[in-house]
């Protein structure tokens, strides 16, 4: 809390100052509206899922498979072999419903194994992306460029959420790997380092107001009488000079590149 409002005070946000109630709605508007202006004819910005980009789109497939098979056709077989008693006797019936009767067995071991794959295949699943960049120049679904997650602030599981995300688009692509940040006003050194120390999953972590955060936790520490041992000093510090801590302009300047 003591670094959040030495942050705000070096921006200049009033402490009486009222946030909007679903901070995470508006700053996903704000960023999307900001690099749909600056980006341009260079792609398309919005939000959704991975699966609606080329690299992802395979991903729908189960889910498809999935809702159309769990449509069972044995009723509608009744329903046609009910209709096909009513007709007046003779071979010719007679021979219908024989064929009719050995489809029936067939559709219903088809349905036991398709049940046995539902339930014992895996079903992956990508969290929404928050931001997604595009680009559509070619037919067919388009190419996902830049995908970033968006964090007002940092908890434990939040960052989770980030590392599992990135993983998860790694893992599962087929094709170009987009370019995957996560956005964030986070202050606190040792929250932002769980991202920016992570496995290789987010390629950066960019801050809303790089300057200013530095500042605050200098101040901090400035103020503690120790800005030469605290280790959200050197945690910040360590996070800036190895890039894996940037500046949202320098994810303007990633997109536009």
């Amino acid at each position: 809390m003591e670094l959040g409002r030495r942050l705000f005070e070096i921006i200049g946000i009033p402490a009486s100052q009222i946030g909007p109630s679903k901070v995470g709605e508006a700053l996903g508007t704000k960023v999307i509206d900001d690099l749909a202006a600056r980006v341009g004819v260079q792609g398309t910005v919005g939000s959704g899922s991975a699966t609606a980009f080329r690299q992802y789109s395979h991903l729908k497939a189960f889910a498809d498979f999935k809702r159309e098979v769990e449509r069972s056709d044995d009723m509608e077989v009744q329903q046609i072999i009910d209709a096909v008693r009513d007709l007046p006797a003779g071979p010719a019936r007679g021979a219908v419903l024989r064929r009719l009767n050995q489809l029936k067995v067939r559709l219903g071991r088809r349905d036991a194994l398709v049940e046995r794959l539902l339930t014992s295949a895996p079903e992956e699943s990508l969290l929404g992306l928050d931001v997604t960049i595009s680009d559509n120049s070619t037919a067919g679904p388009a190419e996902l460029r830049t995908a970033l997650s968006l964090k007002w602030s940092l908890r434990t599981d939040r960052a989770q959420d980030c590392l599992s995300q990135g993983a998860k688009l790694a893992s599962q692509r087929r094709g170009r790997m987009p370019h995957y940040g996560v956005v964030t006003m986070e202050p606190r050194p040792y929250m932002l380092a769980i991202l920016c120390d992570g496995s290789g999953a987010v390629d950066f972590v960019y801050h809303l107001h790089l300057d200013a955060v530095r500042e605050a936790v200098a101040r901090l520490a400035s103020e503690r009488g120790d800005s030469d041992r605290w280790q959200g000093v050197r945690t910040l510090e360590r996070l800036v000079g190895q890039g894996r801590l940037r500046d949202y302009d320098d994810l303007v300047d990633e997109i536009t590149a």
